[in-house]
């Protein structure tokens, strides 16, 4: 995709594209055929499915991260096969929309990872690998945790208490 100018880089089609990156806006830099243009994006958001490829996306990581493991979801329905993370998702979906809107977003670098930790069968099994994870110990879903930060989670219904969700994220400022 070619872009005419700085204008189009202020354009709909742009905002687009990184919407579809599920980025929630932090600062970011962009040269596009020699022109630099700044965004203000803040909050980084990533999906992903399984134990590797988190650990993948862990490895090296500076960044505040918090994760929230949640059941997989199914191709059809779009639904979790787990009934809490159903009724955790719109909780944590606004508290996430309010933030990445707000002042904490120009004020904080924090990666979200929303990790779906596979089928039902693969989740009940005491040897899955979230729950043995020394880092992780992840014995319920949904579970919302800083990655790196002993204790720092929340759990099964914790996560549909609006006013907790958002202490967990605005409580270290």
């Amino acid at each position: 995709m070619v872009f005419g100018g700085l204008e189009a880089l202020k354009s709909k089609e742009l905002r687009r594209l990184f919407d579809e990156r599920r980025c929630l806006w932090s600062t970011l830099y962009v040269s596009l055929e020699g022109l630099i243009a700044k965004f203000d994006m803040v909050l980084e958001k990533i999906t992903l499915e399984g134990y590797d490829a988190l650990k993948k996306v862990l490895e090296g990581s500076k960044t505040r991260t918090v994760i929230l493991f949640t059941g997989s979801k199914d191709s059809a329905s779009g639904r979790s096969w787990c009934p809490d993370c159903v009724q955790a998702e719109p909780v944590i979906g606004k508290v996430m929309h309010e933030l990445s809107t707000s002042s904490f977003a120009e004020q904080n670098n924090m990666r979200y990872i929303e990790c779906s930790v596979g089928p039902r069968e693969y989740w009940k099994d005491p040897k899955n690998s979230f729950r043995i994870d020394e880092k992780l110990k992840i014995s319920c879903i949904p579970t919302l945790l800083e990655y790196g930060v002993k204790g720092k989670k929340l759990v099964e219904s914790q996560l549909t208490n609006e006013v907790l969700v958002k202490e967990f994220f605005v409580e270290d400022e």
